[in-house]
């Protein structure tokens, strides 16, 4: 009976979100390397608009997600949180907000 309940409980308590749907404008992936040359890591920026504003974010990982397509995102504070293709949650500091071009 706790076994059943406890998912139940769990989304109760899980934060709602007011999730805004916007397109994935761009992805610039950057890349970091050594003095040898040796690749260190990438990093993703990506572009989220929805209309009025674009928000721009670093992602340490790849989205799941088609650039020019619609996505859901939210604002909380200074993250930026898109949920991608296979409705996982990715959050990442936001760098910056500036108008859209009309």
């Amino acid at each position: 009976m706790v076994a059943i309940l406890f998912p139940i409980a769990w989304a109760a308590v899980a934060k709602k979100r007011e999730w805004k749907t916007g397109t994935l404008v761009a992805i610039e992936v950057t890349e970091t390397a050594n003095a040898t040359g040796l690749l260190i890591w990438h990093r993703y920026i990506c572009t989220v608009t929805d209309g009025a504003l674009n928000y721009v974010a670093q992602y340490k990982e790849p989205l799941k997600a088609i650039v020019k397509d619609p996505v859901r995102f939210v604002i909380e504070g200074d993250n930026l949180i898109i949920l991608d293709a296979d409705g996982k949650e990715r959050a990442a500091t936001l760098w910056k907000r500036e108008r859209a071009s009309q």
